[in-house]
């Protein structure tokens, strides 16, 4: 039976860089990809006193293996629009919105 689905069997290997810097810690991600519009990123990291250092227009880049061959590849580039600070019971976090280079 062929199967053409796309999927990731886990959560590693998904690796975040600002301006070229490996961030060694990844809470989460999002990439937005809409039919006639540009792709979108929006990242969660932890609350650190260093965090707040990331300014708007960093650049970004987001790799990640490939389902097939296993190796990674570049799934999303940008730039930082929009930093925000996000609180809950659990935890503190900053969210980056971001932008594709496509768009500019």
């Amino acid at each position: 039976m062929n199967n053409n689905n796309t999927s990731f069997d886990e959560h590693s290997g998904f690796e975040l860089y600002f301006e070229g810097i490996k961030i060694p810690y990844l809470a989460s991600f999002s990439i937005t990809e809409l039919i006639g519009q540009f792709p979108s990123a929006e990242i969660f990291l932890p609350s650190t006193t260093g965090i707040f250092k990331i300014l708007p227009n960093t650049i970004v880049q987001i790799f990640g293996p490939d389902p097939l061959s296993k190796e990674s590849i570049l799934l999303f580039e940008g730039e930082i629009k929009t930093v925000a600070y996000q609180k809950n019971n659990q935890a503190r976090f900053v969210s980056f919105q971001c932008t594709s280079f496509l768009q500019n």
